[in-house]
């Protein structure tokens, strides 16, 4: 699997797999009008339960994508939770790459060298006094 921001050759699908306990989901995402399918299933139908309908979309809601693409998901063993999770951390990963060549832009534009984004800011760390000697000890040891 390439992290490349690449689509599958020959297509225009971005790949994420996601693995939860025993459950595997592999993601596929395009631009598109908002189509979410699981298993041939609308992810209301698959996940009747809403918290683990919010947990598989919500990488969506964070990125602001959820009418922007269309998703494809294979997902198969262990139980309906983890599988939720598995689509969560696959939609993740698709998403990355399907935005990764902007954001990479992005950040090149603004950061031409990481290093650079650092200059000339104050030092956190302070320099400690060393620790104090209580009065009786200095005593013997004098």
């Amino acid at each position: 699997m390439s992290s490349t921001g690449t689509p599958i050759a020959g297509t225009n699908w971005f790949l994420g797999t996601g693995r939860r306990k025993e459950s595997i989901a592999r993601v596929f995402l395009r631009a598109g009008s908002g189509k979410f399918t699981i298993n041939k299933r609308t992810v209301e139908q698959y996940f009747p339960n809403f918290a683990w309908k919010h947990d598989a979309t919500e990488p969506l809601k964070f990125t602001s994508l959820a009418d922007q693409v269309d998703v494809v998901v294979t997902a198969n063993g262990g139980g309906v939770g983890g599988q939720a999770g598995a689509v969560r951390m696959g939609l993740s990963r698709a998403i990355a790459k399907f935005q990764s060549g902007a954001a990479a832009f992005a950040t090149q534009e603004r950061f031409p060298d990481a290093r650079l984004a650092y200059e000339g800011a104050q030092e956190v760390r302070t320099e400690g006094r060393e620790k104090e000697i209580p009065v009786h000890q200095a005593l013997v040891a004098g």
